[in-house]
């Protein structure tokens, strides 16, 4: 079993196995990819600002969707956010094909109040 390796993060970490491929519209083709983190840091808002969702690289950010508390939005690049203790943030990426089976680098770059923030992670398709 591929272990995935978290690089860099802070107090919100990526839920290990929650990289998937998707068929969202029931084709037979996968055409979204999604993953998740989960909140570690407490409850409450923030302003996320520059925020940027990169996969090996490429920029997805316009391509996201975030669902966090029961809501779900397209990814802004500058958006609050709210969000409990333990709770999971799902990321859906819309991308035709999918990932290969093999481990993909999944970065998040934001700023926070004053902090630049990255989470950074490799981990491959359950």
């Amino acid at each position: 079993m591929y272990f995935e390796k978290i690089i860099r993060c802070m107090s919100i970490n990526y839920v290990r196995g929650s990289l998937k491929n998707l068929d969202k519209d029931g084709d037979g083709v996968w055409d979204h990819v999604e993953f998740k983190l989960v909140n570690q840091m407490g409850s409450g808002g923030v302003l996320v600002e520059n925020l940027k969702i990169l996969i090996d690289g490429e920029d997805v950010t316009a391509k996201t969707y975030l669902t966090v508390g029961g809501g779900r939005g397209r990814i802004k690049e500058s958006m609050y956010v709210y969000s409990m203790l333990g709770e999971e943030i799902t990321f859906e990426v819309e991308k035709e094909g999918g990932l290969s089976d093999e481990p993909h680098e999944i970065c998040l770059k934001a700023k926070i109040g004053w902090e630049e923030m990255e989470i950074k992670f490799k981990a491959k398709p359950e």
